[in-house]
């Protein structure tokens, strides 16, 4: 989980923010972030606004989902391209 450090100055902007906004969703969001710099666990937020939790539906999660797999990937890739390399270099020695 995403650890999200908030200062007081940064409740007081966001709450102000969130009653000046005009669009419900965009409140309803910026409530949420308030509820998250009281400490709530994200299940409990999405308990408190009414919202089910599914991580295949949350943006994070699938956000995050994404960039491990991409790393994971590169990982293989660079493993693939050493183990090519290698391979190739003992096959020049060996002059093949």
């Amino acid at each position: 989980m995403v650890k999200i450090d908030f200062t007081e100055e940064d409740v007081v902007n966001l709450r102000n923010e969130m009653m000046s906004h005009p669009h419900p969703r965009v409140q309803l969001r910026m409530f949420a972030l308030l509820l998250k710099a009281q400490g709530l666990h994200h299940k409990k937020i999405c308990e408190v606004l009414g919202i089910c939790y599914s991580p295949n539906l949350n943006l994070i999660e699938r956000l995050w989902k994404y960039v491990k797999n991409q790393c994971l990937y590169l990982q293989v890739l660079r493993n693939a391209f050493f183990f090519q390399s290698s391979h190739q270099r003992l096959s020049d020695r060996l002059g093949n």
